[in-house]
């Protein structure tokens, strides 16, 4: 479903991605992650169409370079990082903005383009602020509408990045399993990026960690997410143990030595 060969991105004279090779296939969650400045949002731009970039990107078999932005647009959707929103704009307006792909010149909707904002305002929880101005909403309000913006738009490979920022716990857990479920119902090729470690371990079938714009490791959850790994990359020490329900990596980032943690002198 997307396939990503030597990928390299230079910004001012900085190699920001450098030759990385990705593949994700139809009904895969992959998480990607990194600590700042390691090339994850960058790697998502330049999938989405909107960074210049040298290797090669093949969406649904074809190369990225020989799609339309309208042929990109129908095929790929992505949740920046820091959206912006028109604040006189309703819920329904921006979400149905996903649906520009779709619409005639004259930018007319049509029954159908009103039903999958409908599916993807059902799917956020925004039934009930749908005549609701985007700049009366909450931050993690506005998140789902970006998020109910890009499912709108029906796509076969869905970007995330960092989507779960300003959303309470309750909406994290709800965001990840739609997520997880519409990969897998819908056959969608997701990426997904974001700090916490733990929670992206948890969702995500295959991790991939980059620094410094490269992939350093790459593999199920518990093969990426461990102590010795985490400790090079980030420069910092954690605790991972599995989660005994699931299996999966949980991972505690130890803030203070051991005399702290008895209550003595900070190190």
């Amino acid at each position: 479903m997307l396939e990503v060969w030597g990928l390299t991105v230079v910004y001012r004279g900085r190699v920001v991605v450098d030759r990385v090779n990705l593949v994700v296939r139809a009904g895969e969650l992959v998480g990607l992650i990194g600590p700042n400045a390691a090339g994850k949002s960058t790697l998502l731009r330049a999938i989405a169409g909107t960074v210049p970039y040298a290797g090669e990107i093949v969406i649904c078999g074809r190369s990225q370079r020989q799609l339309s932005r309208t042929e990109l647009a129908r095929l790929v959707a992505a949740v920046p990082q820091t959206p912006s929103l028109p604040p006189l704009f309703t819920v329904a307006e921006v979400v149905m903005l996903g649906r520009t792909p779709y619409l005639n010149w004259l930018g007319w909707e049509r029954p159908e383009d009103w039903a999958a904002v409908g599916r993807a305002l059902e799917l956020t929880g925004l039934e009930d602020l749908v005549d609701r101005p985007v700049g009366q909403l909450s931050g993690g309000e506005r998140q789902r509408v970006v998020i109910a913006r890009a499912l709108a738009q029906e796509p076969k490979v869905l970007l995330l990045d960092e989507p779960l920022n300003n959303l309470d716990v309750a909406h994290q857990v709800k965001i990840i399993r739609l997520v997880r479920r519409l990969t897998r119902e819908q056959g969608l090729a997701a990426v997904l990026t974001g700090h916490d470690l733990t929670l992206v371990a948890q969702a995500a079938d295959r991790v991939v960690l980059l620094d410094r714009g490269r992939v350093v490791a790459e593999g199920p959850p518990a093969r990426v997410v461990n102590r010795d790994i985490i400790k090079r990359v980030y420069g910092t020490d954690v605790t991972v143990w599995a989660d005994p329900a699931t299996g999966r990596p949980v991972a505690l980032v130890r803030v203070g030595g051991p005399k702290e943690e008895a209550g003595g002198d900070p190190d």
